[in-house]
Protein backbone atom coordinates (compact mmCIF):
# COMPACT_ATOMS: atom_id res chain seq x y z
CA UNK A 1 0.00 0.00 0.00
CA UNK A 2 0.87 3.35 -0.41
CA UNK A 3 1.72 6.71 1.60
CA UNK A 4 -1.49 7.97 -0.21
CA UNK A 5 -3.84 5.41 2.05
CA UNK A 6 -3.55 7.90 4.39
CA UNK A 7 -5.81 10.41 2.53
CA UNK A 8 -8.26 7.89 1.52
CA UNK A 9 -8.48 5.28 4.76
CA UNK A 10 -7.21 7.57 7.59
CA UNK A 11 -4.20 4.86 8.55
CA UNK A 12 -0.50 4.10 7.70
CA UNK A 13 0.43 1.79 5.16
CA UNK A 14 1.62 -0.62 7.60
CA UNK A 15 -1.44 -0.52 9.27
CA UNK A 16 -3.40 -2.58 7.35
CA UNK A 17 -0.98 -4.88 5.58
CA UNK A 18 -2.31 -7.30 7.91
CA UNK A 19 -5.26 -6.12 9.59
CA UNK A 20 -8.09 -4.54 7.34
CA UNK A 21 -9.88 -3.37 9.94
CA UNK A 22 -8.87 0.02 9.94
CA UNK A 23 -10.04 -0.06 6.53
CA UNK A 24 -13.11 -1.42 7.38
CA UNK A 25 -13.92 1.76 9.94
CA UNK A 26 -14.03 4.14 7.23
CA UNK A 27 -16.16 2.57 4.76
CA UNK A 28 -19.62 3.89 5.46
CA UNK A 29 -22.38 0.61 6.64
CA UNK A 30 -24.20 0.99 4.09
CA UNK A 31 -21.70 -0.24 1.47
CA UNK A 32 -19.59 -2.74 3.59
CA UNK A 33 -21.46 -5.40 2.56
CA UNK A 34 -21.94 -5.15 -1.10
CA UNK A 35 -17.93 -3.85 -1.23
CA UNK A 36 -16.76 -7.17 0.36
CA UNK A 37 -19.54 -9.29 -1.73
CA UNK A 38 -17.73 -7.61 -4.95
CA UNK A 39 -14.14 -8.61 -3.68
CA UNK A 40 -15.79 -12.12 -2.85
CA UNK A 41 -17.02 -12.35 -7.01
CA UNK A 42 -13.61 -11.33 -8.12
CA UNK A 43 -11.88 -14.01 -6.50
CA UNK A 44 -14.05 -17.16 -7.30
CA UNK A 45 -14.31 -15.60 -10.93
CA UNK A 46 -10.73 -14.43 -10.98
CA UNK A 47 -12.28 -11.51 -12.71
CA UNK A 48 -11.24 -7.97 -12.34
CA UNK A 49 -12.26 -5.84 -9.47
CA UNK A 50 -14.05 -2.51 -9.84
CA UNK A 51 -16.86 -0.76 -7.34
CA UNK A 52 -17.67 2.72 -6.29
CA UNK A 53 -18.12 3.28 -2.65
CA UNK A 54 -17.77 5.68 0.41
CA UNK A 55 -16.02 6.74 3.17
CA UNK A 56 -16.03 9.09 6.12
CA UNK A 57 -13.01 9.71 8.41
CA UNK A 58 -13.30 11.79 11.54
CA UNK A 59 -14.50 15.55 11.22
CA UNK A 60 -14.72 14.71 7.28
CA UNK A 61 -17.19 14.87 4.68
CA UNK A 62 -18.23 11.78 3.20
CA UNK A 63 -16.37 11.06 -0.04
CA UNK A 64 -16.78 8.51 -2.75
CA UNK A 65 -13.99 5.94 -4.31
CA UNK A 66 -13.52 3.85 -7.03
CA UNK A 67 -11.47 1.18 -6.66
CA UNK A 68 -10.47 -1.09 -9.15
CA UNK A 69 -7.75 -4.34 -8.78
CA UNK A 70 -6.87 -7.74 -11.38
CA UNK A 71 -6.57 -10.81 -8.73
CA UNK A 72 -3.35 -13.09 -9.10
CA UNK A 73 -3.40 -16.54 -7.75
CA UNK A 74 0.33 -16.86 -6.24
CA UNK A 75 2.07 -20.37 -5.86
CA UNK A 76 0.77 -21.00 -2.93
CA UNK A 77 -2.84 -20.82 -3.65
CA UNK A 78 -3.49 -17.23 -1.90
CA UNK A 79 -4.51 -14.27 -3.93
CA UNK A 80 -3.56 -10.88 -4.31
CA UNK A 81 -4.58 -7.88 -6.20
CA UNK A 82 -3.33 -5.21 -8.07
CA UNK A 83 -5.03 -2.08 -8.73
CA UNK A 84 -5.62 1.42 -7.24
CA UNK A 85 -8.04 3.59 -5.15
CA UNK A 86 -9.16 6.48 -6.30
CA UNK A 87 -11.16 9.89 -4.96
CA UNK A 88 -14.33 10.36 -7.28
CA UNK A 89 -16.72 12.95 -5.10
CA UNK A 90 -16.38 15.38 -7.67
CA UNK A 91 -16.99 13.33 -10.36
CA UNK A 92 -20.20 11.40 -8.01
CA UNK A 93 -21.29 15.42 -7.10
CA UNK A 94 -21.32 16.07 -10.82
CA UNK A 95 -23.02 12.74 -11.73
CA UNK A 96 -25.66 13.94 -8.87
CA UNK A 97 -26.27 17.15 -10.14
CA UNK A 98 -26.84 16.09 -13.67
CA UNK A 99 -29.23 13.86 -12.35
CA UNK A 100 -31.35 16.47 -10.30
CA UNK A 101 -31.48 18.45 -13.30
CA UNK A 102 -32.63 15.95 -15.62
CA UNK A 103 -35.34 15.09 -12.84
CA UNK A 104 -36.33 18.84 -13.16
CA UNK A 105 -36.48 18.57 -16.92
CA UNK A 106 -38.76 15.70 -17.06
CA UNK A 107 -40.83 17.37 -14.48
CA UNK A 108 -40.96 20.95 -16.65
CA UNK A 109 -41.47 18.45 -19.65
CA UNK A 110 -44.04 16.36 -18.23
CA UNK A 111 -46.15 19.77 -17.33
CA UNK A 112 -45.59 21.02 -20.53
CA UNK A 113 -46.89 18.05 -22.07
CA UNK A 114 -50.04 18.43 -20.12
CA UNK A 115 -50.55 21.95 -20.58
CA UNK A 116 -49.95 21.05 -24.28
CA UNK A 117 -52.72 18.38 -24.76
CA UNK A 118 -55.27 19.43 -22.57
CA UNK A 119 -55.54 23.22 -23.42
CA UNK A 120 -58.73 24.46 -24.68
CA UNK A 121 -56.56 26.56 -26.80
CA UNK A 122 -54.50 25.26 -30.52
CA UNK A 123 -50.99 25.17 -29.89
CA UNK A 124 -48.30 23.73 -32.13
CA UNK A 125 -44.75 24.11 -33.41
CA UNK A 126 -43.75 24.76 -37.14
CA UNK A 127 -40.41 25.24 -38.97
CA UNK A 128 -40.21 28.16 -41.15
CA UNK A 129 -41.11 26.50 -44.60
CA UNK A 130 -44.37 25.58 -42.67
CA UNK A 131 -43.38 21.89 -41.74
CA UNK A 132 -45.68 21.07 -38.83
CA UNK A 133 -43.73 19.64 -35.61
CA UNK A 134 -46.15 18.95 -33.32
CA UNK A 135 -49.77 20.42 -33.03
CA UNK A 136 -52.48 19.29 -30.43
CA UNK A 137 -56.32 18.22 -30.49
CA UNK A 138 -57.31 21.57 -29.77
CA UNK A 139 -55.86 22.58 -32.86
CA UNK A 140 -57.04 19.91 -34.76
CA UNK A 141 -60.56 20.77 -33.48
CA UNK A 142 -60.52 24.47 -34.29
CA UNK A 143 -59.45 23.81 -37.72
CA UNK A 144 -61.82 20.61 -38.48
CA UNK A 145 -59.21 17.58 -38.52
CA UNK A 146 -60.15 14.30 -36.77
CA UNK A 147 -56.78 14.57 -34.99
CA UNK A 148 -53.47 16.11 -34.39
CA UNK A 149 -52.12 13.56 -36.42
CA UNK A 150 -54.73 14.00 -39.48
CA UNK A 151 -53.87 17.88 -39.51
CA UNK A 152 -50.09 17.45 -39.71
CA UNK A 153 -50.00 14.33 -42.57
CA UNK A 154 -52.76 16.60 -44.74
CA UNK A 155 -51.24 20.14 -44.35
CA UNK A 156 -48.03 19.69 -45.42
CA UNK A 157 -47.14 23.55 -45.62
CA UNK A 158 -48.64 26.08 -43.23
CA UNK A 159 -49.27 28.33 -45.86
CA UNK A 160 -52.17 26.43 -46.96
CA UNK A 161 -54.37 27.44 -44.06
CA UNK A 162 -54.10 31.25 -44.67
CA UNK A 163 -56.85 33.15 -46.72
CA UNK A 164 -53.93 35.06 -47.72
CA UNK A 165 -50.52 33.73 -47.87
CA UNK A 166 -49.26 37.06 -47.76
CA UNK A 167 -50.14 37.28 -44.09
CA UNK A 168 -47.92 33.83 -43.67
CA UNK A 169 -44.77 36.04 -45.15
CA UNK A 170 -45.64 38.95 -42.91
CA UNK A 171 -45.88 36.57 -39.67
CA UNK A 172 -42.42 35.23 -40.38
CA UNK A 173 -40.62 38.50 -41.01
CA UNK A 174 -42.57 39.83 -37.56
CA UNK A 175 -41.21 36.82 -35.42
CA UNK A 176 -37.71 36.95 -37.11
CA UNK A 177 -37.92 40.53 -36.12
CA UNK A 178 -38.92 40.85 -32.79
CA UNK A 179 -38.43 37.36 -31.63
CA UNK A 180 -42.37 37.58 -30.12
CA UNK A 181 -45.76 38.19 -31.99
CA UNK A 182 -48.65 38.72 -30.30
CA UNK A 183 -52.69 39.11 -31.05
CA UNK A 184 -51.53 38.81 -35.32
CA UNK A 185 -54.71 38.37 -36.79
CA UNK A 186 -55.51 36.75 -40.12
CA UNK A 187 -58.36 34.06 -41.77
CA UNK A 188 -57.83 30.28 -41.46
CA UNK A 189 -59.38 27.86 -44.04
CA UNK A 190 -60.70 25.22 -42.06
CA UNK A 191 -60.47 21.25 -44.01
CA UNK A 192 -64.17 21.61 -44.68
CA UNK A 193 -63.83 24.74 -46.52
CA UNK A 194 -65.29 27.52 -44.34
CA UNK A 195 -63.17 30.04 -42.83
CA UNK A 196 -62.58 31.41 -39.31
CA UNK A 197 -60.59 34.10 -38.24
CA UNK A 198 -57.55 33.91 -35.58
CA UNK A 199 -55.59 35.29 -32.90
CA UNK A 200 -51.97 34.23 -33.17
CA UNK A 201 -49.40 34.49 -30.71
CA UNK A 202 -45.72 33.08 -31.58
CA UNK A 203 -42.40 32.51 -30.18
CA UNK A 204 -38.95 31.69 -32.16
CA UNK A 205 -36.96 28.86 -30.79
CA UNK A 206 -33.55 28.46 -32.18
CA UNK A 207 -32.62 25.15 -32.36
CA UNK A 208 -29.27 24.25 -33.59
Amino acid sequence: ASEAIRDIFGCAPDEVREDFSPIARAILPEDFDALIASIEASAAGMTTWEFEYRVRLPDQPVRWMFGQSTPERLPDGALVWHGFIADVTERKRSEEALNSSQLILEEAERKYRSIFENAQEGIFQSTPDGRYVSANRALATLLGYDSPEDLMSSITNIARLYVDPEDRRRLLTLAEEQGIVTGFETQYVRKDGRTIWASLNERVVRDG
